[in-house]
């Protein structure tokens, strides 16, 4: 079985958490050792890095990512041609609109802003952290 890595902050949530803005809190996924997790918002994904060296290099890459870890995982349904919002870089009414669709719990998909996604990911629809990288 090929191995995944995800990289998660101290509180185990995803990256997108990071942006630290109360008005995309539900952007962010928690993520628990051993569990499933799926994407809480339909037509959604979530993201792992392919390889080891691609995960490393995207927390060598950014400051603002130092209180990150990396796990093995194991994901489910590799999705093509996906979609993807960085938090961080999309602009502020984009957010806006999809955290209004998000409470309304309406599909946004119609609102991506498509932006070239850190080398190596990949988009899945489910995730399971096995254990911590060393």
């Amino acid at each position: 079985m090929k191995t995944y890595y995800k990289i998660v902050n101290q509180h185990m949530m995803s990256v997108c958490a990071e942006a630290q803005d109360p008005k995309i809190d539900k952007l962010a996924i928690k993520y628990k050792v051993g569990e499933w997790v799926y994407p809480e918002i339909k037509e959604s994904h979530l993201f792992v890095f392919g390889n080891i060296d691609d995960a490393r290099y995207f927390l060598s890459s950014y400051r603002a990512y130092s209180n990150m870890s990396i796990y093995e995982a194991e994901i489910k349904d590799i999705k093509k041609n996906p979609r993807f919002v960085n938090p961080i870089l999309a602009n502020w009414d984009c957010l806006q609109q999809i955290c209004r669709l998000i409470k309304n719990k309406k599909k946004r998909s119609e609102l991506f802003q498509v932006y070239r996604m850190p080398q190596g990911t990949i988009a899945v629809g489910a995730v399971k952290l096995i254990q911590l990288v060393g």
